[in-house]
Formats: C-alpha cells, sequence, structure tokens
C-alpha cells in the first residue's frame, strides 16, 4: 500500500494505532507495530495506549505515543488533539466501543477495525475477527487490509539488564531459568493448570 500526501509536502504523513487494553495485549500488538514501521519507514507512527506504554516502548525512537488513562474528559481532549493531528489511517486492535467512536469523531478518513468489534460499523474498513489463532496472526489480518507486508512475527520485548540482575539476587537464581505465571488479571484469561503442566513438563525435559 502506497499512502497518498494530499497536504503541505512538509507535513509527514501519519498512521495511528489504538490499543487500550492490558500489558500483555500491548505486547502483542508490538508485532503490528514493528511491521508498520518496516512497511512505512518514512510515515509517523503514533499510538493511544494507557500510560505505562510509555515505559514498555521508550526505546523505540520512532514510535510517537499519547497516553490515555480512559476518562471521560481526557477523551473528549483525546478525539480534538486527534482532529488537529489530521491522520488519515487508524488501526484499532481493540474492539471497544469507545475505540470506534473515538476514531470517527475524530474525522480519520481510513478507519480499519474487527466486525465484532463494538461499533464495528464505524469503521470504514472491517475486518473478520477469528478465533482460533494466535493474538499476533490476528493482528496481522488488520496490516494485510492495508496491503501490508508482513516482516516479522516477533514481539518487542525490552530487556533491561539492572531488572534481571535484580530479580536473579532477590531470589537467589543463578542457572538460567524459565519463569511461569499462572494466573491472569481476569479469570476468564487464566489458562488450565493441566495445561500450565504440560507446558512445564515439556520444558523439563
Amino acid at each position: 500500500m502506497k499512502l497518498q500526501n494530499n497536504r503541505a509536502e512538509k507535513e509527514p504523513l501519519k498512521i495511528l494505532v489504538w490499543q487500550t487494553a492490558f500489558l500483555g495485549d500491548l505486547v502483542l500488538t508490538s508485532n503490528l507495530l514493528l511491521n508498520l514501521h518496516k512497511n512505512f519507514p518514512n510515515t509517523e507512527i503514533w499510538l493511544i495506549a494507557r500510560p505505562f506504554s510509555l515505559e514498555l516502548f521508550s526505546s523505540l525512537e520512532w514510535l510517537k505515543i499519547i497516553p490515555f488513562k480512559k476518562r471521560i474528559l481526557e477523551n473528549i481532549q483525546l478525539i480534538n488533539f486527534l482532529k488537529k493531528l489530521r491522520i488519515p489511517l487508524a488501526i484499532s486492535p481493540h474492539r471497544s466501543l469507545r475505540a470506534s467512536l473515538s476514531l470517527f469523531l475524530a474525522g480519520i478518513e481510513k478507519r480499519v477495525g474487527f466486525d465484532k468489534a463494538e461499533g464495528s460499523f464505524l469503521y470504514t474498513d472491517v475486518v473478520p475477527h477469528r478465533w482460533g489463532i494466535h493474538e499476533i496472526e490476528r493482528n496481522l489480518l488488520l496490516l494485510k487490509a492495508i496491503g501490508g507486508e508482513i516482516y516479522t512475527k516477533k514481539t518487542f520485548l525490552p530487556i533491561d539488564e539492572k531488572i534481571l540482575s535484580y530479580v536473579a539476587d532477590k531470589f537467589k537464581i543463578k542457572d538460567p531459568a524459565i519463569l511461569i505465571f499462572p494466573s491472569a488479571n481476569f479469570k476468564p484469561r487464566i489458562w488450565k493448570a493441566s495445561y500450565f503442566a504440560e507446558v512445564i513438563e515439556y520444558l523439563k525435559r
């Protein structure tokens, strides 16, 4: 896909990604961000996400982040800010009504989202939301919808050596280790204990 810039030559092209879900969702969305940057290296990539995104993606110099706490007044201010940015393309892996409505009210010309999103009729381009595939694969369907190529299926996982060293010291970890975290922020997201056990046995072997 070749983005057309019909505005002043000095004004850079922009692509906006809306993902205001939890940390894990944002890490998985990082693959979409990386692929967008590879496809459109001369385009500004903007991200609307929760405030922790600033720390998570601090080393991605090409990514412009709008931290968002999902408050009503803040939402109105965000819509007005997006209008001033004049973004021609927005992509939303997040399936909330807030996302689809805000992007519509911001007057973004091309809005790409999933068909199972609340307010999906507000998108200009709707992509079938498929279950039974990895979240990265599902988000890449949004990339394909704008004609983008898949350059990587990896996610961005920042490594802070100081934090790794702190954790190793705190828990007296001397050898290479794998951390298993068998929980989630709410019950439907928690994997079955038997599945975790199977993975642990596989890793031990």
